[in-house]
């Protein structure tokens, strides 16, 4: 089934790719380049897997080779402009937050945001607050006041997911004990060490299951009330409530296994610098 997803995933976006190079003008008159740089997060998270998937599928089916940079967006969105990088795959409100010059990337761009483009968008990627096995934290009613990595560094799509799912739970950074680390997957790593109570955790992503080996993991089901909801939409309108069925791809909610619950969803998309206006742009595709 995962092995399927990702299938898909990288021939859609490989195919996305293909199109851009035989149909753009300008591109259509340059050669296919010899090697392509795609921006995704490290080892150890969902992203990874997805842009090893799609380099893979475009290594054998084409001359190119694809060189996979495993950084956060606010290192390698600056590339795309300097053409160092030529796409990547980042969630909305992410990309968002990038492309109108917002929160973290104010300053960097004067508040005039990066030039890009969606190719894809891909299914939804099912997030939520992850705890060991044996956690007395039973519900998010129950995190105020523990350890939370609520600040990812460059990776500011954790950052922004963090703040969604508190917000979700009535709550914001100031209400738990906040601890900085340097990428996603380097916060399920505190979780695992014991140096955190809970943390983000994307279902399917390796680092997850090195926790479920390790201590057992669950997550913790969201507040589906309508004020809850609007409190999550709030911090970015990506995302949403998502059904997660049980299934081998990652622990499971209340229970030290695969179970059924509900996630924040949001859709990853992959995308390229470019100079289209605004409403041409990404927008329309949340």
């Amino acid at each position: 089934m995962k092995r399927n997803l990702y299938r898909t995933l990288s021939t859609g976006v490989f195919l996305s790719i293909l199109i851009l190079f035989l149909t753009i003008p300008g591109v259509m008159a340059e050669p296919m380049p010899k090697r392509i740089v795609f921006g995704a997060n490290p080892p150890g998270s969902l992203f990874y897997v997805m842009a090893a998937g799609l380099a893979k599928v475009i290594g054998t089916h084409t001359p190119m080779k694809v060189e996979i940079f495993p950084q956060g967006g606010t290192v390698w969105y600056p590339m795309l402009d300097s053409k160092e990088v030529d796409f990547g795959i980042n969630v909305p409100g992410d990309i968002l937050s990038a492309y109108k010059g917002e929160a973290i990337y104010d300053k960097p761009t004067r508040g005039k945001g990066f030039y890009l483009r969606t190719l894809m968008l891909g299914s939804p990627l099912k997030v939520g607050f992850l705890v060991p096995g044996d956690s007395d934290i039973a519900s998010t009613k129950d995190i105020r006041g523990k350890r939370v990595p609520v600040d990812y560094g460059a990776f500011y799509s954790s950052t922004l997911t963090v703040q969604a799912l508190l917000a979700n739970a009535g709550l914001t950074a100031k209400d738990v004990k906040g601890l900085n680390v340097t990428t996603y997957p380097a916060g399920v790593r505190a979780l695992i060490e014991r140096r955190s109570d809970l943390a983000l955790g994307s279902v399917g992503s390796g680092i997850t299951n090195e926790l479920k080996t390790a201590r057992g993991a669950r997550y913790l089901d969201l507040d589906l009330s309508p004020e809850a909801i609007a409190r999550m939409q709030q911090v970015h309108p990506g995302y949403y409530p998502i059904q997660a069925k049980p299934g081998p791809a990652g622990p499971g909610q209340g229970h030290d296994g695969p179970g059924q619950g509900y996630h924040a969803g949001c859709r990853q998309a992959s995308f390229r610098r470019c100079g289209l206006p605004y409403h041409q742009g990404f927008m329309g595709e949340l």
